[in-house]
């Protein structure tokens, strides 16, 4: 568990792992140069298994994560953030699951988020399927639900970017053919944090990396000279706003086409953890939330016009027929 200035809610996350059915491990917490009192807490706890190693210097979370990985001192690795909560079964459960899929090499769970206060905000559960799938495109597993092998996290070099770390670990992990699992069953409270890296505080330069990681992924299957405009990479990132400016369906078109041809290439590269008809579901999904996105906030010429270039007529005449009856 890497802490930095995590005084708030760290009791909460570090007696969410003390508390936990399944025991037998150590609890590894890097603090990386705190200025709150996040060590003194810490300290405060005499439990045996806590091992607490304080940075000189701040390091940032990757080449924390990374002293953590060496460190370490067993092949099995459950990762946790200082402001989250596991659920008491969480190890337990994730230990059974290597037991019984020994070739797994990274596992991650559903989770309920949650705000500061603690307060539910969503549940968010899906399927090992979804996570394949939209691993290409964006971090589909969230970060502090992982456990993995250390001897195999080592050997692709851990953490090797700055910013939307696990975006890239995670997806290189799959595309070397490694076996990645999923529990979908809610194991840990994630908190939406005011003060997110990813969100607040960094929010332009992880954009920028996981628009470089995107170009990266989809051109191991589309060829070193595949390009994407940065409307076309933010919308395929889920991020739309830039895309719905231009208000031009030529453009909305154009990213739809690039998707379908990445979704053939997709499938048609052989992978341990999926096959076509696992990802087909998933891609369909996300063709049509693109295309819902943007019909209900367009002008309303252009919002048919999308539908016309877009939509074979008996699923137009379909659209329709829900649309009346909704009315």
């Amino acid at each position: 568990m890497p802490v930095y200035n995590a005084a708030k809610h760290l009791r909460e996350a570090t007696e969410s792992i003390l508390n936990q059915s399944f025991s037998n491990f150590e609890f590894l917490i890097i603090d990386d140069a705190s200025t709150d009192d996040s060590v003194e807490i810490i300290k405060s706890y005499k439990d045996p298994r806590i091992r607490l190693v304080v940075n000189e210097q701040n390091l940032g979370i990757s080449a924390t994560l990374n002293k953590g990985i060496e460190m370490s001192s067993t092949e099995l690795i459950a990762r946790m953030d200082s402001d989250d909560m596991s659920y008491s079964e969480r190890l337990q459960k994730q230990y059974d699951y290597f037991q019984k899929y020994p070739d797994t090499v990274l596992l991650s769970t559903s989770v309920r988020m949650i705000a500061a206060d603690d307060s539910p905000i969503e549940d968010v559960q899906v399927t090992h399927n979804y996570n394949c799938y939209n691993l290409n495109f964006i971090c589909a597993q969230f970060h502090p639900t992982i456990m993995y092998k250390r001897s195999v996290i080592l050997s692709y070099g851990g953490y090797t970017v700055r910013y939307s770390e696990d975006f890239d670990l995670w997806w290189r992990l799959m595309a070397g053919n490694n076996r990645i699992g999923h529990i979908d069953e809610m194991l840990l409270d994630y908190r939406r944090s005011e003060k997110s890296l990813s969100a607040v505080v960094r929010k332009k330069e992880y954009n920028e990396a996981s628009h470089e990681l995107l170009l990266r992924n989809l051109r191991y299957y589309a060829g070193l000279d595949y390009q994407l405009t940065y409307n076309e990479a933010e919308c395929l990132q889920h991020r739309y706003e830039p895309l719905l400016q231009k208000k031009s369906v030529g453009e909305i078109v154009t990213c739809l086409k690039k998707l379908a041809f990445i979704n053939e290439k997709i499938y048609s590269r052989q992978n341990v953890n999926y096959t076509r008809a696992d990802l087909e579901p998933y891609a369909n999904i996300k063709r049509d939330y693109i295309i819902y996105y943007f019909y209900v906030r367009l002008p309303r010429y252009k919002a048919i016009l999308l539908l016309l270039r877009t939509q074979s007529l008996p699923q137009i005449l379909n659209r329709l027929k829900k649309s009346i009856v909704k009315k």
